[in-house]
């Protein structure tokens, strides 16, 4: 079945206004397509993604069916990786291309996975500066301030550090999809787009952590986010995360 056949509601006349909004503005780099439960949004960019692969580069993420993985940014990278390999073909040029993207995608999951323990966390503090905290006591508690030095040297060392990895890793994104253009479009200069489906259902933590991770991307060159949210339920998952007093 091709892309819109089903279409009773021309929404394919969406898809086309968004798509040229999106390629003729190049400082657009991400659109929310806000509506409730049950109207369509999954159909929508179903077919839309039918069409854009026709000639463009598209990565399709239904969040939903993957926030039992544990940490978004792995699936979603995984994604990417998996549907943009297919469209590009298997070069040597394009597995270096591929494979650049893996490596960078591991080393970046690190640098921005949530810190689970704080600075001043027991085990933390004691890796760093050998000190105990439940057995201190008044004769080592002058080691506290030069522990606390060393400590604030660290994470500033390891801040900079992962600059530098979330940088490599959206050279490495652009230069995916600018191959993805290449191939799809025959034009460097055409998006590739990336879709996320069904945020909105999916358990407050991973939904809020998917948008924190994938954030620091929007700008990537060459890419387009498009984003199919009930926003009404995403608020509530926010409100579960940073508190109901937000609006």
């Amino acid at each position: 079945m091709a892309a819109w056949d089903e279409d009773l509601l021309g929404r394919k006349e969406v898809a086309d206004f968004l798509q040229n909004l999106l390629e003729s503005d190049d400082e657009i780099k991400v659109i929310n397509i806000d509506s409730p439960w049950g109207t369509g949004k999954t159909f929508f960019l179903d077919n839309w993604r039918q069409q854009l692969e026709r000639d463009r580069g598209v990565v399709y993420f239904n969040a939903w069916e993957k926030d039992y993985t544990g940490d978004p940014f792995i699936s979603l990278v995984a994604a990417i990786k998996d549907q943009l390999e297919k469209q590009i073909g298997k070069s040597v040029k394009q597995r270096k291309i591929v494979k650049e993207f893996k490596d960078k995608a591991s080393q970046t999951f690190f640098a921005t996975a949530p810190i689970m323990v704080k600075l001043l966390g027991k085990g933390v503090f004691k890796k760093i500066s050998g000190v105990d905290v439940d057995e201190m006591n008044e004769e080592v508690s002058s080691a506290l301030d030069k522990a606390s030095e060393i400590a604030i040297q660290s994470i500033i060392e390891s801040s900079k550090n992962d600059e530098k990895v979330v940088e490599g890793f959206e050279v490495t994104l652009k230069a995916l999809v600018s191959e993805a253009s290449r191939i799809k479009a025959k034009d460097k200069e055409k998006p590739v787009y990336i879709l996320i489906d069904e945020l909105d259902r999916c358990r407050p933590t991973y939904a809020i952590e998917l948008l924190e991770r994938v954030k620091h991307f929007f700008s990537v060159e060459g890419c387009k986010f498009i984003i199919a949210t009930d926003t009404g339920q995403l608020l509530h998952s926010v409100k579960a995360v940073y508190g109901s007093g937000l609006r």
